[in-house]
């Protein structure tokens, strides 16, 4: 038993070796690696919804699970947070609703899907566990826009995805785009 582990502590760390030697803006990843060079790659998207979700929410668990003594994942959760805080916060109009939105190529998208609500916990987790006190406010804030993604629909449900006002066009902060399937796609 204990050389089962021993092998997979190994391939983990080799993985984690691997994304440490990255090149990346923020410590914010893309969510496709190239399975020929084990590099991300440049064009891919970042976002903290499907996909990527996993990883930033980890980073923080797997260093209290530590006994807080792997800062790395400390390190690298304060890192993520502070490029999610500077690269994809934003806020809607006319409301305000401070919101997590996606990059592709350097290109800033409003776009936030609904795993992104993860993140009000995993914050308010950080904060509680010592890190930066602010980031308790923006988890409250996150979820009361994840709230808001329940109450301002018809039904009473959140989209898996939602687009944020942020040119004031219209009255109001939460848009959904219908998707249009053909036979052929079910």
């Amino acid at each position: 038993m204990h050389s089962t582990f021993a092998v997979m502590q190994e391939a983990v760390d080799h993985v984690l070796n691997v994304m440490d030697q990255q090149s990346v803006v923020d410590n914010l990843l893309p969510v496709s690696i190239s399975p020929e060079t084990g590099k991300f790659r440049e064009s891919a998207l970042i976002t903290l919804g499907a996909r990527g979700d996993s990883y930033y929410e980890y980073l923080l668990k797997q260093w209290i699970q530590s006994g807080k003594k792997e800062n790395k994942f400390r390190d690298w959760y304060v890192q993520s947070m502070d490029g999610v805080q500077h690269k994809l916060i934003r806020r809607s109009k006319p409301h305000n609703l401070l919101f997590v939105g996606e990059m592709s190529e350097g290109r800033f998208s409003n776009k936030m899907d609904h795993l992104v609500c993860f993140l009000s916990g995993t914050l308010a987790l950080g904060a509680h566990n010592g890190l930066n006190a602010f980031h308790m406010d923006i988890a409250k804030e996150l979820l009361y826009t994840c709230v808001q993604m329940y109450e301002r629909m018809e039904t009473g449900l959140s989209p898996e995805m939602v687009y944020f006002n942020q040119d004031g066009a219209s009255q109001e902060d939460i848009q959904v785009q219908v998707l249009r399937v053909s036979r052929c796609q079910l």
